[in-house]
């Protein structure tokens, strides 16, 4: 395949696509623990020790 073949554009539009799951995922967590970014929720994690 050449580089600007249409079938690797149409597979990397579809990646961007499916990569906004996983940070609305994380960001609607993050909003559960109250904290604004992973860092406080790692502080958070260790403040709460879940486990």
């Amino acid at each position: 395949m050449k580089p600007g073949c249409p079938a690797r554009r149409s597979a990397a539009g579809v990646r961007r696509q499916h990569e906004a799951v996983p940070r609305e995922r994380c960001r609607l967590t993050l909003s559960k623990l109250g904290v604004r970014d992973r860092t406080r929720a790692v502080l958070k994690a260790f403040e709460l020790q879940p486990v």
